[in-house]
């Protein structure tokens, strides 16, 4: 019996000075009431310890943003709401 699982794949960039510094992506899966898995891969570290607010700021909207993903997968629903 085959079964097949759906996913929704984000990915993101923080870059400065076009300099790519940091890579993310996150895969959010679209059945169960799995977490999203995201990765964060610090791609220059002279500039991210140089401008590690920026990154920082960066990271912290690709995350918000892969959990506002999840959370209309799931229907608007999670345990905090029900």
């Amino acid at each position: 019996m085959l079964d097949i699982n759906e996913n929704i794949n984000l990915n993101g960039n923080v870059n400065i000075e076009n300099q790519q510094v940091v890579n993310m992506t996150a895969s959010i899966y679209t059945e169960g009431n799995n977490y999203p898995n995201i990765n964060i891969t610090v791609v220059d570290k002279k500039i991210y310890k140089k401008k590690f607010d920026v990154c920082k700021q960066g990271i912290n909207e690709f995350i918000d943003k892969a959990l506002k993903k999840q959370y209309e997968m799931l229907g608007d629903v999670t345990s905090e709401n029900k």
